[in-house]
């Protein structure tokens, strides 16, 4: 649950409500549910899968960290405190592996900012502990962000509090220390501002994008990479041409080693995106090339209706997710979501002290599936309608489940407490189809599918929180 520039959560002590339960649903899936757990004042959770047949769910509240386990059936089996050098620290991520867990945490020792890492096993002993950097004299504790690799193997720590540099660090979780360093210093840049995406290979490569269209006026991303092997800092310029860029998302493919970016283009209204733009980023070339694909007009007929001006474009379409192809290209998927102020003098704010007054929607999804060579081989609109009011979009939007042969997207029909859980079954052609899930009628659970997570081919766990109270639902299919 935790991802860079997401706020924590402001939640609970927990206590068992109600037993678990566990409900077959015709022949397609199984959904269990644990006890109901009162939140009190917990800052964050983090459910972190399977370690020694028990799930384990990480609970962060601030003057104390605590970790639950739950066996078969979620039941609680046991939880305990986690003890650190200091009563309070600042969580900065945590990360599953094999049997184990890794914490990345940062605390105050007199007038320095220490960061750290520790390993625990499924029983919380401590199997290793890294001092990663002393901060010294730092009058404020500095804001510290993680990204980690597609393996697990390694993790980047930076720095996200200063406007023209940035400290970065990347730690090998099978070596147990810092690989390389580095601090960046840049040119007309304003990281705040500017800043995109962190990415690191699982060879321990940084890729850092930045987005420079307003300055210089040239509509062009920065590609900052730091190579593992050599320590060497290499900067690549991808230009957009005549277009600009609304949105940018990017992954590192390391099965045939490049960075894939896409993201939304518009040429002239910035409110109105024309299509889709791709690259792949590869260091040994010297003219990097953009690919772009329009939206035809049948696929915004699709979403508008028939009615629509085949030259609307689409708005409030962002890029969500990039699944990596075996072949080197992807599918990417973008989703409508859109907020409105009930109080248009009243500001809607990003940071923990949040307004009220908002409504939310996120709707359709739009999927494309993108050759190597930035050729369109199918694309998709998933329809799908939510709407909320004053919660930040919590339950909103889809989670996505991957096996082998597609790919499952499931998310809740309407935003309340007795709804149907949805699903989009998509295959690797393009086709797809709708079904549902289970209903959450009469189970008193509000489900948060953004926060779920893939434990296993079959399986997955997706918190609700309903009135300060927690489970965790298992869906486990056949």
């Amino acid at each position: 649950m935790r991802y860079i520039d997401k706020m924590k959560y402001f939640l609970t002590y927990l206590l068992p409500f109600f037993l678990f339960l566990s409900v077959p649903f015709a022949g397609a899936q199984n959904v269990t549910v644990s006890e109901e757990i009162y939140l009190k004042n917990d800052y964050s959770y983090d459910i972190l899968g399977k370690m020694d047949g028990n799930i384990i769910l990480f609970r962060d509240q601030g003057n104390n960290v605590m970790v639950q386990a739950f066996g078969e059936n979620l039941t609680m089996k046991w939880e305990r405190e986690i003890q650190f050098e200091k009563n309070r620290v600042d969580v900065i991520g945590v990360l599953p592996a094999e049997n184990v867990f890794n914490v990345f945490y940062g605390y105050r020792m007199k007038g320095d900012y220490v960061i750290k890492h520790k390993r625990f096993d499924g029983d919380i002993n401590v199997v290793d502990t890294s001092t990663i950097v002393v901060y010294q004299n730092q009058y404020f504790n500095p804001r510290i962000l993680f990204s980690r690799s597609e393996d697990r193997s390694k993790v980047l720590l930076f720095r996200g509090d200063k406007d023209a540099e940035m400290d970065v660090f990347c730690f090998d979780l099978v070596q147990d220390t810092v690989i390389w360093d580095k601090q960046l210093q840049f040119r007309n840049t304003y990281l705040r501002r500017d800043f995109r995406r962190m990415v690191v290979s699982n060879a321990g490569d940084m890729f850092l994008v930045l987005e420079n269209n307003r300055l210089l006026k040239k509509n062009y991303f920065q590609i900052h990479h730091i190579n593992r092997a050599t320590g060497n800092l290499y900067t690549k310029e991808v230009d957009l041409e005549e277009n600009t860029a609304i949105d940018i998302f990017a992954e590192f493919d390391n099965l045939n080693s490049h960075l894939v970016i896409s993201g939304m283009y518009a040429d002239r209204n910035l409110t109105r995106a024309n299509g889709i733009y791709f690259a792949r980023v590869n260091w040994t070339e010297k003219v990097q090339k953009m690919h772009y694909i329009p939206f035809s007009g049948e696929l915004l007929e699709d979403v508008y209706g028939k009615r629509t001006s085949r030259n609307r474009g689409l708005t409030n379409f962002t890029i969500q997710d990039i699944i990596l192809r075996q072949d080197g290209g992807a599918i990417v998927i973008a989703e409508m979501n859109k907020e409105f102020s009930r109080a248009p003098n009243v500001p809607i704010r990003r940071d923990f002290m949040r307004s009220g007054w908002v409504d939310y929607y996120y709707e359709d999804l739009l999927v494309y599936s993108i050759h190597p060579d930035g050729e369109p081989h199918w694309n998709t609109v998933l329809k799908k309608r939510q709407y909320s009011q004053d919660d930040d979009a919590a339950y909103s939007s889809y989670f996505l489940f991957k096996t082998q042969y597609d790919l499952r997207l499931m998310f809740n029909d309407e935003i309340r407490q007795e709804n149907t859980v949805s699903e989009y079954v998509l295959k690797g052609n393009g086709k797809s189809e709708r079904n549902s899930v289970f209903s959450t009628d009469y189970q008193r659970l509000k489900l948060r599918f953004r926060d779920g997570v893939q434990i296993a081919y079959d399986e997955c766990i997706v918190p609700s929180e309903r009135n300060n109270r927690l489970n965790l639902v298992r869906i486990r299919f056949n």
